[in-house]
């Protein structure tokens, strides 16, 4: 799917992917209780903290909250494959706005794994703006912004 209007189709489908991921979050927000203790939230390395804070939740947290991190980790990939395609198209723009929209989605997914851990406000809330982010992104590529 090299081609621009290849791309452009593959954005789109990651703009209602995106969509949905938000419809699910306020699901989960609303909910779903995560405890503030589990495994995970202990742990003296973030990264590894992360890792096992969010396999407890997928195991323990229910279906809605499991939707919305497995929806977040296929539009993570798909966010990877979508610049890969748009920097192999020649067109830097369209490279440049597919890097800001993995760029959101990377930063929504780190503070959804804080949020799983440490229950912040704060990470809930950058969740949210990740996600505005690669949608500013993916709206200016899919609407001509990488000739």
């Amino acid at each position: 799917m090299g081609s621009k209007s290849g791309i452009r189709s593959w954005i789109g489908v990651q703009l209602a992917a995106l969509g949905i991921e938000l419809l699910i979050g306020m699901a989960v927000n609303l909910w779903v209780q995560i405890p503030a203790r589990h495994p995970g939230t202990d742990d003296a390395h973030y990264l590894s903290g992360l890792w096992v804070g969010i396999v407890w939740v997928l195991r323990h947290g229910g279906i809605l909250v499991a939707t919305h991190i497995l929806l977040a980790l296929a539009l993570w990939l798909s966010s990877i494959g979508i610049f890969a395609a748009a920097a192999r198209s020649g067109s830097w723009r369209l490279g440049l706005w597919t890097l800001i929209g993995w760029v959101g989605i990377t930063g929504a997914g780190f503070n959804g794994g804080s949020f799983v851990n440490y229950g912040l406000n704060l990470s809930s809330f950058l969740m949210t703006v990740g996600l505005v982010v690669a949608v500013a992104g993916y709206l200016i590529a899919w609407g001509g912004g990488g000739r």
